[in-house]
């Protein structure tokens, strides 16, 4: 067995935004780190690539303004505001219109995690990818974990494995509520005749009985992702999903064009959600991302709460090695502070959005009293 004190301070688990960003905060405080994933780098991602105004000031504090500018210029646009649509039988109603107080990003997720990748290394992380990883114990003193069959001992593992996490199952931290929606995301490239009226700078969400697709611009591309339930009346094969929205939405049939289908690449896959963890943290385990605790991606904000959960833990835990009872509680102190009241704002989002009845009231309602209904809207959407 391989001593902490030969290899590294901390194991991180999954190199997605919440893990690389745990692992920079970790090294820059002068953890010995080593970052872990068993895919391959340039993998897709299931994820809706946008980043609220937040979590872009995070990134810039991980990567610098000029990384973060190049990014979005090469991979990526600026994102304002946010469109939701409602979409049934009749076609397609305008329900809210938000803007962020404050400029948005969508960025490819191949080229934010390979950045945030690259970032690690430069700190000092030891990046090593196609690396199977398992927790197998860990107690008061330490964790043991499995390296490609190579068992070593570790002062800190940080779960940052994503929904179905093997590190909180592991650790016996899985709540009790997994839900039973799943989602997919993928890529159509734009054809200038068929979205040139689209806004650019604008997330649209196209909400109906049962799941919601969302829409933003990435570079050259429209990028899709989706949220749908088990039991939704909407077919539940992507591709299918995806024309019964266009089918009830016109605003999405410009936008995606004819024979989007063959035109469609990048797809990815993930469920269930939400997830939900009873606690964030174990003796010498830590969870980061979505990992810690997911709830329906209604409003576009995962990645930035995978890099609030990761500064959080970094925040909680300062000195070299040092991973206790206190830096427990300090950590799950401040990952309630920082996270569980977006959860909720999400939770609750999605649930009236998703009833028609509550929001043909919504409608009624705004058309009373527009003032008030811009209130709620900027209440309820990140800002």
């Amino acid at each position: 067995m391989t001593s902490a004190n030969d290899s590294c301070d901390a194991l991180v688990i999954g190199a997605g935004p919440a893990g690389s960003a745990a692992a920079i905060g970790l090294a820059r405080r002068g953890w010995r780190v080593t970052l872990v994933d068993r895919a391959e780098r340039g993998r897709a991602k299931c994820c809706g690539h946008c980043i609220h105004p937040h979590g872009v000031a995070r990134l810039v504090e991980l990567l610098g303004t000029d990384a973060v500018a190049s990014l979005v210029n090469a991979h990526g646009s600026t994102t304002r505001r946010g469109l939701v649509l409602r979409v049934d039988g009749n076609g397609e109603s305008r329900v809210a219109e938000q803007a962020f107080a404050g400029e948005g990003v969508a960025i490819d997720r191949r080229a934010l995690d390979a950045a945030l990748l690259d970032r690690a290394a430069g700190a000092g992380v030891d990046v090593r990818l196609r690396v199977a990883a398992r927790l197998v114990g860990n107690d008061d003193h330490g964790a043991d974990v499995t390296l490609d069959g190579v068992t070593a001992r570790v002062r800190l593992v940080v779960g940052a494995d994503g929904l179905g996490s093997g590190v909180a199952r592991a650790a016996g931290l899985v709540g009790e509520r997994v839900g039973r929606k799943f989602g997919f995301a993928l890529d159509v490239p734009r054809r200038g005749g068929d979205d040139a009226s689209e806004p650019a700078d604008a997330i649209r969400m196209y909400v109906a009985d049962g799941g919601y697709l969302g829409v933003v611009r990435t570079a050259d591309r429209w990028h899709l992702a989706a949220c749908v339930a088990s039991n939704a009346d909407m077919p539940s094969r992507p591709f299918d999903a995806i024309d019964w929205f266009a089918a009830r939405a016109p605003t999405l049939r410009a936008l995606l064009g004819h024979g989007w289908r063959e035109r469609a690449f990048g797809f990815a896959a993930v469920g269930p959600m939400p997830w939900s963890t009873r606690a964030r943290t174990a003796p010498s385990v830590a969870l980061v991302g979505d990992a810690a605790g997911y709830v329906e991606p209604f409003t576009g904000e995962g990645i930035t709460w995978a890099l609030a959960s990761s500064a959080a833990l970094v925040e909680a835990t300062a000195e070299r090695g040092a991973w206790g009872v206190e830096e427990r509680r300090r950590y799950e102190r401040l990952w309630r502070e920082r996270l569980r009241a977006g959860h909720r704002r999400t939770a609750l989002v999605a649930s009236v959005l998703e009833r028609r009845s509550l929001v043909g009231a919504i409608g009624a309602f705004g058309r009373a009293f527009p003032e008030l209904q811009r209130r709620v809207a900027a209440t309820l959407m990140p800002r």
